[in-house]
């Protein structure tokens, strides 16, 4: 099964060039998709999955944030999932995001 995001997406949506972190990138495309179809109840991950462009954004900012924040220095600057992908999730569940969350 292909994964719905594919390395380039991440690549480009990370806006990065090298090849030197391919393995790491692909296995946070993978985990951040597992993260969005458990949040959300949903399957991406079947030939007939049909998959908004708001999953597969949510799963690209999320693989992207954690890339960027995998050696945390100070604990309270890392977030483990940013405001905007949380939203994004919400919106998937058919839900909205309370201010609280």
């Amino acid at each position: 099964m292909p994964e719905p995001v594919t390395l380039s997406d991440l690549k480009a949506f990370a806006r990065i060039d090298s090849n030197d972190d391919d393995t790491l990138l692909t296995a946070l495309g993978i985990a951040a998709r597992e993260y969005v179809e458990q949040a959300t109840g949903n399957d991406y991950f079947t030939a007939e999955a049909i998959v908004p462009e708001r999953a597969k954004v949510a799963i690209k900012a999320l693989a992207a944030h954690w890339y960027e924040f995998r050696e945390p220095v100070i604990a309270s600057a890392v977030t483990t999932v940013p405001m905007h992908v949380r939203s994004i999730i919400a919106q998937l569940r058919g839900g909205t995001l309370e201010p609280s969350e």
